[in-house]
This record gives structure tokens, sequence and C-alpha cells, in this order.
């Protein structure tokens, strides 16, 4: 095995270690609306960051990487909130509602019942959503908190990931291989998964942080929450640095 393949198989085995962690989180469902946005990011979060160590674990490195966009997306939109945390933190209700609004205004057109399409949370939402600040349209807009060199890095992350979430010839053209006359889905270069891992495990431990506040785990022995999935973030980035540049 070379450095790079143990580096890997080390990282993806820390990812691991932090989706157990991850998963022993109980989501309190007790003063609900007072934390949805926290509770039910940490949620989407969670399934998600689940699902991309499944996808990366069976070879399935597209699907992964757009899991990885969905959980770079969440971490960015934490990040701005993170600037005025009592004014920002209702944008994820809010943006929510401008997106049932929208699919309830086409659908009842067509003659469809949109709430056939949602649980029953949706309405706590709905409500909660009332007078709820807006995220900024542009992902620039979401990275003004940063400097200028860290928001560069950042959107070039957020284009490289792009060709992942959308269907694009140029994610397929990067995994496709020729074998025995056929062309066939392998895997990404080396290099994407490693910024992929690393930029997944590195973007929850952005959204924990962001999401603590609703999640109410105690510390007992252990540190916070937060701190020990910033510590498996700082891990997996020491592996795969020396393998990934563009992941520092």
């Amino acid at each position: 095995m070379s450095h790079t393949d143990e580096a890997e198989a080390q990282a993806l085995e820390r990812a691991g270690e932090l989706a157990g962690v991850l998963d022993s989180v109980v989501v309190p469902s007790a003063c609900l609306v007072e934390w949805l946005p926290e509770r039910l990011s940490f949620l989407l979060a969670r399934e998600n960051f689940s699902q991309f160590l499944g996808a990366l674990r069976a070879r399935l490195d597209i699907t992964a990487g757009n899991l990885a966009r969905a959980l770079f997306e969440e971490a960015m939109r934490w990040s701005w909130v993170d600037e005025d945390v009592e004014t920002r933190r209702t944008a994820f209700l809010g943006e929510a509602a401008q997106r049932y609004r929208q699919v309830d205004e086409a659908v009842r057109e067509l003659g469809i019942e949109p709430d056939d399409y949602y649980g029953p949370l949706v309405e706590d939402v709905l409500r909660a959503a009332e007078g709820a600040a807006r995220f900024p349209r542009q992902i620039e807009g979401q990275l003004d908190w940063a400097p200028d060199d860290l928001r560069a890095m950042l959107y070039t992350q957020y284009r490289l990931f792009s060709q992942y979430t959308h269907s694009s010839i140029l994610a397929i053209a990067s995994s496709a291989q020729q074998h025995d006359g056929q062309l066939v889905v392998g895997r990404l270069p080396q290099v994407a998964r490693l910024t992929v891992l690393r930029n997944a495990v590195s973007n929850m431990a952005v959204i924990v942080d962001g999401c603590k506040r609703g999640l109410h785990v105690p510390w007992g022995r252990q540190p916070p929450l937060h701190f020990r999935v910033m510590g498996y973030a700082l891990e997996v980035a020491e592996l795969v640095q020396p393998f990934a540049p563009a992941t520092e």
C-alpha cells in the first residue's frame, strides 16, 4: 500500500469514527420550535454525512461528491449566520418557506395538493418562518465574512464541487475508464477523493458548531461535541494534506 493509499484509508477510518460520534447524539424534541434551525440542520447534515461515507466506501465517488457539496453549502450558511447569530439563524426557516411557496404556487396551478408531499413538521417550519431573515442569494454573499484569500479558496472549492452536483460530463470524464473495449465508471483521481473527504469532515465540524446550542448535548466526561468533531476534522486534514495540498 502506498503512502497516499494508507493516508486515505486512515482518513476514511477517522471519518467513520466521527460518524459513530454523530450517530450517538440524541436530538431532543422538547422546545422544538425554539430550535428548529439547529436541530433540523443537524439531522440533515448527519444524514448526508452518513450517506457520503457509504457512497465513498462503495466507490461511488460522484455521489459522494454530490453529498459533500451539500455539506459545504450548509457549512457556508452557518458561517454566514455566525456573524450575527440571533438575527440570521432564522434564515434557514426563511429559505424553507420560500421554497415551499414556490412549490405551492406551481403545483396548485396543476390542480395538485402540495401538502401531500410534506411531513407534519413543515407546518411548524412555515409558522416559525414568519419575519425570518434571508440568506444572500449568491454564494459570494455568504462568504463576505472571510478574508480575501480564504474567500477565494472557498469559492474555488464551491466551483470544484459543482461538477458533482450538476449532471456534468466533466465529472464523469474524470472517473470514466477504458476497460476491455468498453467505457466504465471508475474512481475519481485520488487527490479529488481526498479533497472531498477532507471537506466533508471539516464542513461537518462547522455545522455541528453552528447547531450545538439547540442540541443540548451534555458534556459528561467527554469534551463538548463540537470540540470532538473539530478534533476529527483536524486529524483528517493532517492526514491528507501532504497528498492533496489544495485542501490546506
